[in-house]
């Protein structure tokens, strides 16, 4: 994003994240002079809120609302990146008025952080990194945690196997995986009420769950955070996969 200049030294980058993403932003973006903004679903475990702001990053946490709606914790941070943008302009539109013309405008220069009180101004612009949907995220697992898998084994891979949340992860390592052995196995493994296990076996995003009067008012009736979704994205889709299976909550905390 820096070398593309979509991304400005000094800048902040946003994201809407429940999962590890947000802590991995946090902690590198201040290492290249920006800082990170995130948002989270209030339903989120309070530690993740925690560590992101002992790393440095603002935290909004917000209700959780369906994907469509405007104030959904990914859309509220592509906002956030855009009034980052709208404020940085603004600043710079008023630093190129000179001393006179300043005095000439009796106080009417605009103050950004009153017009947006929720959000902080003295950002150079605003990234929205975009996890779901940014291809960037399947070329780092692609690029790095495929390769790494492979070196450390020795090669020595009948299988992998993991969950999806953006599908970065899972789409990244299974498809260098593949390339390097197309003997090695890979699998999905979704939780209570993702949709995703029903597409790779089925071919459909669909789950009994949310059928005609049985959908819950929060679909996805499981402790894990950060994975399982009811819609495609552009990283999953990626993905080389051989089949699918539905993990409980019971075995995910025998796993942890």
């Amino acid at each position: 994003a820096l070398e593309s200049g979509e991304l400005s030294p000094g800048g902040v980058v946003t994201e809407g994240s429940a999962g590890s993403t947000a802590i991995s932003l946090a902690t590198v973006a201040p290492a290249f002079g920006c800082k990170c903004h995130v948002v989270i679903p209030d339903d989120a475990a309070i530690e993740k809120s925690q560590i992101l702001e002992a790393l440095g990053a603002t935290v909004e946490r917000v209700r959780p609302v369906s994907i469509t709606h405007r104030d959904h914790y990914v859309n509220i941070a592509k906002r956030r990146a855009l009034e980052a943008n709208e404020l940085a302009a603004k600043d710079k539109k008023v630093g190129q008025v000179d001393g006179k013309d300043r005095d000439q405008m009796d106080g009417c220069v605009p103050d950004p952080e009153k017009e947006n009180p929720g959000f902080l101004s003295h950002y150079n612009g605003g990234f929205f990194a975009d996890q779901f949907e940014n291809l960037a995220n399947f070329r780092a697992h692609y690029e790095g945690t495929g390769p790494e898998i492979w070196e450390q084994t020795d090669g020595n891979v009948d299988a992998f196997v993991a969950a999806a949340g953006t599908g970065g992860t899972v789409a990244g390592v299974s498809t260098f995986l593949q390339e390097k052995s197309p003997k090695i196995k890979c699998f999905l493994i979704d939780p209570p009420g993702s949709g995703l296990f029903n597409k790779v076996t089925r071919g459909v995003m669909y789950t009994k769950e949310e059928a005609e009067g049985r959908r819950l008012k929060n679909p996805f009736d499981t402790i894990t955070e950060g994975i399982g979704i009811n819609r495609l994205t552009k990283n999953f889709m990626m993905a080389k996969l051989d089949g699918a299976f539905q993990g409980t909550d019971k075995e995910a905390v025998e796993m942890s």
